[in-house]
């Protein structure tokens, strides 16, 4: 009993003490200093399985059994030439490695007869090794975007984003340990795409391209509207050190949706194909998107440098795709319509050093 009144009061009479035992408070912010440069290497890798399709037009419904895995990979070095009030107003990166690679398995029966396709395609940028410099524009509200030195293909900027940093995700003020909050959900999409559109083409198609939809094989950047939908929630789980360094390890948790319009993209992608002879003609009529994750991660953070260290994002995407043609062959019309939604396993990493 002695013992026990000893501690409270020497509890009352520290207010040091007191203080010592309360959970201190951190302030997790973009602030690189001006002249950092770190390397960052995004990978992302999905393993996904179809779970229905159906075909109307073509007075048959084939039966479809497809397994897609995809691997892309990104690296590149930012220079923060300059760094004000949590961003960048000046930013250099280098694009020194991006690619990736799909395959994809599919077995389709039609009135008893089989017929078994496989396909290989690994993808290519005009970006790779190329030098892109991010300037704040005061007046336009937005980053305006060159290539260093000077190229003529400006169009290819259009779709770029600046924000590799996962700054989304990061508190409005100072939190404790234990502390949650909300992140907007709108501004998450470049999880999904880090980097905004890098002008992803494939190295190797072929006639099976075609009839397997070559859109599904880099499906799961291209599912990703404009406008992101559903909910996330940040907590902070611990401030420790990680190789000398004070992190911060950030527990994401995220349930997600948007759609898309794809129909342009695949008329273009359509103008590229060159059908056998006597095949008629096929004519893209619409193509939407939709894209679900559900998932949870975390995003580690060099508060000293004021930059992430890492990330990663694990759970299970659906995409549903609806497409809709007009083939003629041989004199023969129809209209075609397909539905197909596949799911499966996702991650999404990366690392800063």
């Amino acid at each position: 009993m002695k013992t026990t009144t000893l501690i409270l009061t020497a509890l009352v009479l520290s207010p040091t003490l007191l203080l010592a035992l309360k959970p201190t408070a951190t302030r997790i912010a973009f602030a690189p200093a001006a002249g950092t440069s770190l390397t960052k290497t995004f990978e992302n890798k999905a393993s996904l399985t179809l779970d229905s399709f159906t075909m109307t037009g073509a007075g048959v419904q084939p039966e479809m059994e497809m397994t897609m895995t995809t691997n892309q990979k990104l690296v590149v070095s930012d220079e923060y030439v300059s760094v004000k009030a949590g961003a960048p107003t000046k930013l250099l990166r280098t694009f020194d490695e991006l690619g990736g690679d799909s395959s994809m398995s599919m077995k389709m029966t039609i009135m008893g007869q089989a017929n078994d396709q496989s396909q290989n395609m690994r993808m290519k940028s005009e970006f790779q090794g190329k030098k892109v410099a991010f300037t704040w524009n005061a007046e336009k509200s937005e980053f305006d975007k060159a290539f260093e030195p000077e190229e003529e293909k400006v169009d290819l900027l259009k779709e770029l984003a600046e924000d590799m940093d996962f700054r989304a995700y990061l508190p409005e003020g100072d939190v404790k340990e234990g502390d949650t909050w909300t992140p907007d959900v709108a501004k998450l999409r470049h999880t999904f795409s880090p980097g905004g559109s890098l002008a992803l083409v494939p190295e190797n198609t072929d006639e099976a391209s075609l009839s397997m939809g070559a859109d599904e094989m880099s499906s799961l950047t291209n599912a990703i509207g404009e406008k992101l939908e559903g909910e996330v929630k940040a907590k902070l789980v611990a401030v420790k050190d990680v190789d000398g360094r004070s992190c911060a390890t950030i527990h994401i948790e995220i349930k997600v949706h948007s759609s898309a319009d794809m129909t342009e993209q695949a008329r273009k992608a359509m103008e590229k194909v060159e059908l056998p002879p006597g095949a008629g003609s096929i004519e893209i009529d619409h193509v939407d998107m939709e894209f679900k994750f559900e998932g949870e991660g975390d995003l580690v953070w060099d508060i000293v440098g004021g930059h992430f260290r890492s990330f990663d994002l694990t759970g299970q995407a659906t995409i549903k795709s609806e497409q809709g043609m007009k083939i003629d062959v041989g004199g023969r019309k129809m209209d075609l319509e397909q539905k197909r939604e596949m799911s499966g396993s996702t991650s999404y990493t990366a690392s800063a050093k």
